[in-house]
């Protein structure tokens, strides 16, 4: 896909994203994406698993494919909440795996 084509497809996925009201609170702005790699962001689980919903919901409205083993879920726990289990995250029917860090547009993300 050309640069410009799938400028125009995250767009609109990123407007989309923008009406769901849940994110990360980042000064006076909630942010829960960032393009490019596409990194979805939310304090709760169930704000992620509907930012998932509507990544879902774009690609078979715009007849896209996302390739959920190269997609993962990274989960930043305090000291307090590290024994907590979490439920499985889905994009488009497909079990999303956890990982301990991410590696996104050349940045290393870790977990700690």
């Amino acid at each position: 896909m050309s640069p410009i084509l799938f400028d125009v497809y995250m767009d609109d996925l990123s407007k989309q994203l923008s009406m769901c009201n849940t994110g990360c609170l980042v000064g006076n702005s909630v942010l829960n994406h960032i393009a490019n790699d596409l990194v979805i962001l939310s304090p709760y689980s169930a704000g992620l698993q509907q930012l998932l919903r509507v990544c879902s919901h774009h690609s078979e409205v715009y007849d896209m494919e996302y390739n959920a083993k190269k997609s993962n879920v990274m989960i930043v726990r305090s000291r307090e909440d590290r024994k907590l289990v979490f439920s499985v995250f889905n994009l488009c029917d497909s079990p999303l795996t956890t990982c301990q860090d991410i590696k996104t547009s050349g940045i290393s993300l870790p977990m700690t």
